[in-house]
């Protein structure tokens, strides 16, 4: 037994490990969104989401540059074919932004602009500089990730060791794609970064509800702050809106009580409207910016994009595209090299796969089973929760169908795109990773005491995270065109210095010489 001075250091000392991993894994994704542009990292680069923070700032919701005049002599300024080089390369041309009524306007989601953008503009006169944005938003989702690990290990696995949950927590931070976006961080990456965060940020408030140990009170409170998550998710990537109808059913489901709520204490329909009502009050504030915008409240903006094809010529959404990009999206495999860094993600698809007409193939792609193989103990974990070999409660079925919704909603989406990236595989990945996490802990709780099982779950775990981890690893030191490279040359082969100078260690051909 211990006595509370004894539990009070334990306690610390946790906190203290998961606060120096947590600093690791943070400082890991900033160095990877500044070491492949240090030219372009100054206080004045301010891109997209800049731009539109002065703007909001200024009372406005367009940019303050002019387009090009030109555009306003074409019959047609989306069609790329009228555009001359002369225009697209133009200063005043802004490619992938939203042309309308004469100004610049971005069909990205305004959220990150509103809560970080403009409010450090407001406080430093400096603008935040867009190739950290998704380094901060992808370094909350991991704050976020671990605090959901910590909490769910606490429910639904108590007797995993503390090893565990740390050894959870830092795949959780290294397998997925973030490294990727990171190498060329910009404005793509912030939108998808951020509405994950905020997603998970919803799920963090939202679980004490979900697992019922809370009181009414704070439960409101979870209810009204995941609500206002959820649409500032949607607030930074539209299509988040999709996953937000499920989790509301989720709740409902969750929420409901056979028994009469006790007196002056909520009921069910009152805990739906702590829900409901300010999560619809923000996305009705964002119907009105639509609308303020491009005089309809439905509309982004992406019709009216600058961009290298015409926005009303090609289906953006199709059941007909879901073939090819299961496969890009799940089981494409990176080409293994035999030069540093070793993997590569590719941009065309094999022969054999014959995507269907308008289907849009032209960035890099990986597939997540097989690359980020972790992902299989995930399949795992719930083959022995349908045979029975783990259980769990309904409380704890919701938490995890918390993490789940999001990932399959937004899987599903991605699926049925025109297009595949490499990108959009973090719509998704960073919910499933968290279930694999909490899958994970689960069965080293069950088998804690089996010294044999428990032995088996760490020999077929380690390697899997660790093998994702050494792609993600790779293909976050090339990123879309091999940045880091050509914009840093001298730190690029340092590293590659060091890497082969390690791997020769445990090369035969090399041992031999």
């Amino acid at each position: 037994m211990r006595s509370p001075a004894q539990s009070h250091f334990a306690r610390c000392a946790i906190v203290t490990i998961h606060a120096a991993l947590a600093g690791l894994v943070i400082a890991f994704y900033v160095w990877t969104s500044i070491s492949g542009r240090p030219s372009d990292f100054s206080p004045n680069n301010k891109g997209y989401y800049g731009r539109l923070s002065e703007a909001f700032l200024a009372g406005r919701t367009y940019f303050e540059e002019r387009p090009p005049e030109e555009l306003k002599t074409l019959k047609d300024p989306y069609d790329p074919a009228q555009r001359n080089p002369r225009i697209e390369g133009s200063a005043a041309y802004l490619h992938d932004a939203s042309y309308y009524n004469g100004k610049y306007y971005i069909y990205f989601g305004p959220v990150p602009s509103l809560v970080l953008g403009a409010p450090f503009k407001l406080i430093t006169g400096l603008d935040f500089n867009e190739y950290l944005l998704p380094a901060v938003f992808c370094a909350l989702t991991y704050l976020a990730g671990m605090l959901i690990i910590v909490r769910l290990r606490r429910a639904l696995a108590p007797n995993a060791s503390n090893l565990a949950v740390f050894a959870a927590c830092l795949a959780y931070g290294l397998c997925g794609t973030q490294l990727f976006m990171l190498r060329r961080p910009s404005v793509y990456e912030a939108s998808i970064a951020a509405g994950v965060f905020f997603t998970l940020a919803a799920i963090l408030t939202l679980l004490p509800v979900v697992l019922s140990v809370t009181t009414f009170r704070k439960k409101l409170a979870g209810l009204v702050l995941g609500s206002v998550f959820l649409a500032l998710a949607v607030g930074s990537r539209q299509s988040y809106l999709l996953s937000i109808p499920p989790v509301a059913l989720l709740l409902w489901v969750a929420l409901g009580e056979k028994r009469r709520p006790a007196q002056g204490k909520p009921g069910r329909f009152a805990m739906a409207a702590a829900f409901v009502l300010p999560g619809a009050a923000l996305i009705g504030c964002l119907l009105i910016y639509n609308y303020v915008r491009f005089d309809s409240p439905f509309s982004t903006g992406h019709e009216y994009q600058l961009t290298s094809l015409k926005a009303d010529s090609y289906e953006f959404l199709s059941p007909r595209f879901v073939p090819a990009n299961l496969y890009l999206n799940l089981f494409f495999p990176l080409r293994l090299e035999a030069d540093f860094p070793y993997f590569q993600a590719q941009t065309e698809p094999p022969e054999w796969l014959r995507p269907p007409a308008g289907y849009i193939g032209d960035e890099k792609i990986m597939g997540a089973l097989t690359n980020i193989p972790i992902l299989l103990l995930l399949i795992f974990g719930v083959a022995l929760l349908l045979t029975k070999r783990l259980s769990l409660a309904r409380p704890g079925s919701a938490a995890l169908g918390l993490l789940a919704v999001p990932g399959v909603v937004n899987m599903s989406l991605v699926m049925a795109y025109s297009h595949a990236t490499l990108r959009y595989l973090f719509d998704f990945i960073p919910f499933f990773l968290l279930c694999t996490a909490i899958f994970f802990l689960m069965m080293a709780s069950r088998y804690r005491f089996t010294t044999r099982a428990l032995s088996w779950l760490y020999a077929l775990a380690a390697p899997l995270a660790l093998y994702s981890i050494l792609t993600n690893a790779s293909i976050g030191l090339t990123g879309y065109l091999g940045d880091f490279e050509g914009n840093n040359p001298r730190e690029y082969c340092a590293i590659k210095q060091k890497v082969t100078g390690l791997v020769s260690l445990f090369s035969p051909g090399e041992a031999t010489r």
